[in-house]
């Protein structure tokens, strides 16, 4: 079903801002960062602590990307009407 881009790019918004492409290594190693004004959570924390790639957010992104392009890449199905197509050369 097409939604529409907006409402592809309201879940790309959504998925990018709600989600860290960061995530805590699993058996103890804590990867967090102090908050400051210039944390950027969607850069690799700089220490040299175990950093893992949320892909299952990259995946999901990657997935509505795709399918924008393969609506983009459909060309419409629209039949030339001859009576409008009158219309708008004698008009010019």
């Amino acid at each position: 079903m097409n939604w529409g881009s907006g409402h592809y790019l309201s879940n790309i918004f959504f998925f990018e801002a709600g989600n860290s492409t960061f995530v805590k290594s699993p058996g103890g190693t804590s990867t967090e960062v102090p908050r400051s004004d210039s944390y950027d959570p969607q850069s690799p924390p700089a220490s040299n602590k175990r950093v893992l790639v949320q892909f299952l957010k990259c995946r999901r992104i990657s997935d509505l990307i795709r399918e924008i392009q393969m609506y983009q890449n459909q060309p419409y199905a629209l039949q030339v009407e001859k009576s409008i197509r009158i219309v708008f050369v004698a008009s010019r």
